[in-house]
């Protein structure tokens, strides 16, 4: 049966053991953060996406702008529809043909 004083000892090894193994895993995570900030960023990648977003942005301009011209043309052909039907009226009251 093991002592408490050798029970203690071998706790306070352990706790070493840990706390050297824990400084080596910060060390080596400290140099890999370090290289990884080290390295160049792609900015080539963020262009091509850029470049990407704006082509849609402006597909989708176009494709409102295609969209609202047929909505405008709608709108004139009814009030030029409406138009005439008011000037028929118009005249037939003239006219008295109603």
């Amino acid at each position: 049966m093991s002592s408490l004083a050798e029970v203690e000892k071998e706790i306070e090894a352990l706790m070493k053991e840990a706390e050297e193994k824990a400084k080596q895993i910060i060390n080596e995570a400290k140099k890999e953060a370090k290289s990884i900030l080290e390295k160049p960023v792609d900015v080539e990648e963020f262009k091509k996406e850029a470049e990407e977003i704006i082509e849609r942005a402006k597909e989708e301009k176009t494709r409102i702008r295609l969209n609202s011209e047929k909505e405008v043309e709608k709108l004139k052909e009814k009030a030029q529809k409406r138009m005439e039907l008011v000037i028929d009226e118009i005249v037939k009251m003239v006219t008295g043909l109603e």
